[in-house]
């Protein structure tokens, strides 16, 4: 596993980058986690045929930090998976997200 810069949507994102060829899989963390969070899972991933990119979202490690709370609304998110995507020039992709987040329970009615 390398950790290499991509810059697409006008931002600098870290990413753990191994394995090679044209088949990617996208790997995305989610709030507060970081890329390394997929360091199990990327070598796997990488052994199945992908080139895996863990990426550091906006405003993680070593990825570019906007300074507005309103540059971290979910369209800017969803353009920079577009634009990385994009600059990964891959033929197919695997978008694969992971959340900590606890899901809320459901109301009894």
């Amino acid at each position: 596993m390398q950790t290499k810069f991509v810059v697409a949507n006008g931002l600098r994102f870290e990413v753990l980058e191994e394995g090679t060829g044209d088949r990617l899989a996208l790997c995305l963390h989610g709030f507060p986690e970081h890329a390394i969070s997929w360091r199990h899972q990327i070598p796997v991933l990488a052994g199945m045929g992908y080139r895996v990119w863990a990426v550091n979202q906006r405003g993680y490690g070593r990825t570019t930090r906007p300074t507005q709370v309103a540059d971290y609304a979910l369209p800017h998110l969803v353009d920079d998976v577009t634009a990385l995507i994009n600059a990964a020039s891959a033929k197919h992709v695997v978008l694969t997200a992971l959340s900590r987040r606890r899901p809320e329970p459901l109301s009894r009615r």
